[in-house]
C-alpha cells in the first residue's frame, strides 16, 4: 500500500492589495502569496501561482522603484542606531543554555507528524509519549530561563530611569542656582560683587553642562534598557505559548495511550466521552477528562434501545477483539449498535487510539447527577433504586460467602454472612479480616 499524507504547498494569503501590489499602508508593497489581488476567487486553479510571481510580483517591484525613484533618502539620528546596536548586544550577549525554542517546536511537530497522525500504533504512541514529556520539560526550562531574562531586564530598565529622574531633579536644581546667579549678576552695583556673580555664572553653566551630557547619555542608555524589555517580554511570550503547546501535546500524547470510554444516552440523544487523566482532585480522586460531548444520531429514538456494555478486550490484525454484556430489556447488542451512528469527529479522534479496557455503552437512561469529573458514568437503570448512592434506600438483607482471613484451621475456611453492615456502620468497610 502507498501511505497518501495531506500536506499544505501554497498559500492564498490575505494581505488586499490593488493591480501594483501596493497596500492600504503608504509604501508598503505585497506581493506572491501572501497578497490577495483577488485573481483567484476562493479556489487557486493549478499553476496560476504564476499570476502572482511572474506578473505581479514584476509589477510590484515596478511601481515600487518608479515611487522610490522621487523619494528622499530618510535620515536616521545617530542615537537611534546607537540604542538599537546596545539592544541587539545585549540580546546576544544573553546566556546560551538549552536549544532555542524554535528547534523544539520543530522536533514536537515531527514527532507527532510520525507517531500521532492518522496511522497510529501502540508502539508509536508510546514512543511520541516519552519524546513530548521530554519536550514538555526542555520548554518548561526553557520558558523559565526566559523569564528569568524578563526579570533581569526590568530591574536594569528601572534602575536606568532612577537615573535619569535624578539627573533630571540635579539639572533643574542647577537650572534654578544659574538663573539666580543671573538675577545677582544683573542688580551687581560694584566690580567686585560683578566677578563673584560672574564666577557663580560660569560654575552654574559649566554644571549644567555637565549633567546634561550625563542626562543624555542616561536616556539612551534608558531607551536600550527599554528596547531590551520589549525583547524579552516577545521572547517570553513566544517560549510561554511554545510550553503551552508542548504542554497541551504532552497531555494528548498521555491520553491517547488511555483506554477510553464512550457512553451514548438514547434519552438525552448525547454521547460522552471519559479517559482518565491520573491527575489528583483537589478534593481527592483522579479526574477524568471530560471534554467531549457531542449529539449522536440514534435510529428510532422513541423506540428502546435497552443498556448493552462493548469492552475491548485485545488488538488483533483485523482490528479489535471486544466482549458484550446486556444488562436491560431492548434491542440485543448488534441491533442496538446498528441503530448508532457515531459522529466523524469521535471516529478520527477516538478510534485510532482506542486500547484494550476501552469501552462503550449504549442505554435507554441518561447519567446520574453524580456523574462527574472525577467519575467515569454513574447511571440508575429505571428498574432500580432511585436517587444518589450517598442516600438511596438499603439493599434487602441476603447471605453471602465471606472468606475467614485469618484462616485459624490452617485452610482459611469460607463462611456465611449477612450482607446488612451494623448499624452505625457504613457500607464497603473492612471488619477485622474479613470484606
Amino acid at each position: 500500500p502507498i501511505h497518501i499524507l495531506p500536506g499544505m504547498h501554497y498559500i492564498m494569503g490575505g494581505i488586499k492589495t490593488d493591480s501594483d501590489g501596493e497596500t492600504t499602508v503608504s509604501h508598503l508593497y505585497a506581493a506572491g502569496e501572501v497578497a490577495c489581488v483577488s485573481v483567484h476567487g476562493g479556489n487557486r486553479l493549478g499553476a496560476n501561482s504564476l499570476l502572482d510571481t511572474l506578473v505581479f510580483g514584476r509589477r510590484s517591484g515596478a511601481h515600487a522603484a518608479a515611487r522610490a525613484l522621487h523619494m528622499p533618502m530618510p535620515s536616521t539620528p545617530a542615537s537611534r542606531v546607537t540604542d538599537t546596536e546596545k539592544s541587539i548586544a545585549a540580546i546576544m550577549a544573553r546566556p546560551q543554555t538549552g536549544r532555542r525554542i524554535g528547534a523544539i517546536k520543530n522536533e514536537l511537530g515531527e514527532t507527532m507528524n510520525e507517531y500521532v497522525a492518522v496511522f497510529r500504533d501502540q508502539e508509536g504512541l508510546s514512543k511520541a509519549h516519552e519524546i513530548v514529556r521530554s519536550l514538555k520539560d526542555e520548554a518548561t526550562k526553557a520558558a523559565a530561563i526566559a523569564k528569568t531574562a524578563l526579570g533581569s531586564a526590568k530591574r536594569g530598565a528601572a534602575a536606568a530611569l532612577a537615573t535619569v529622574r535624578k539627573l533630571e531633579y540635579f539639572k533643574k536644581h542647577a537650572d534654578g542656582e544659574l538663573a539666580d546667579a543671573e538675577k545677582v549678576l544683573a542688580a551687581a552695583r560694584t566690580d567686585a560683587a560683578k566677578a563673584a556673580a560672574e564666577n557663580v555664572k560660569q560654575k552654574a553653566t559649566a554644571k549644567i553642562e555637565e549633567l546634561s551630557t550625563q542626562l543624555d547619555a542616561a536616556m539612551a542608555d534608558e531607551r536600550t534598557t527599554q528596547n531590551a524589555v520589549a525583547a524579552a517580554e516577545a521572547i517570553a511570550k513566544t517560549t510561554e505559548a511554545k510550553r503551552i503547546e508542548a504542554d497541551k501535546a504532552a497531555n494528548d500524547a498521555k491520553l491517547a495511550l488511555e483506554p477510553v470510554s464512550l457512553y451514548i444516552s438514547r434519552a438525552t440523544q448525547k454521547l460522552s466521552v471519559r479517559r482518565d487523566t491520573h491527575m489528583r482532585a483537589p478534593d481527592g480522586g483522579e479526574m477524568y477528562d471530560t471534554t467531549i460531548e457531542l449529539p449522536v444520531t440514534i435510529k428510532d429514538p422513541d423506540k428502546p434501545i435497552g443498556t448493552h456494555i462493548f469492552t475491548v478486550v485485545a488488538r488483533t490484525d483485523a482490528g479489535m477483539r471486544w466482549t458484550e454484556v446486556t444488562i436491560d430489556n431492548g434491542d440485543d447488542a448488534k441491533d442496538a449498535l446498528d441503530r448508532i451512528t457515531l459522529p466523524q469527529e469521535i471516529l478520527d479522534r477516538i478510534a485510532p487510539t482506542a486500547t484494550p479496557r476501552s469501552s462503550i455503552i449504549i442505554s435507554d437512561e441518561p447519567m446520574s447527577s453524580e456523574t462527574n469529573y472525577r467519575t467515569e458514568f454513574v447511571v440508575v437503570l429505571n428498574d432500580q433504586p432511585q436517587g444518589g448512592f450517598a442516600n438511596r434506600a438499603r439493599s434487602p438483607g441476603m447471605r453471602f460467602a465471606r472468606r475467614d482471613g485469618f484462616g485459624f484451621n490452617g485452610l482459611g475456611d469460607w463462611f456465611f454472612g449477612d450482607s446488612r453492615p451494623p448499624r452505625g456502620q457504613s457500607y464497603g468497610r473492612r471488619q477485622g479480616w474479613g470484606w
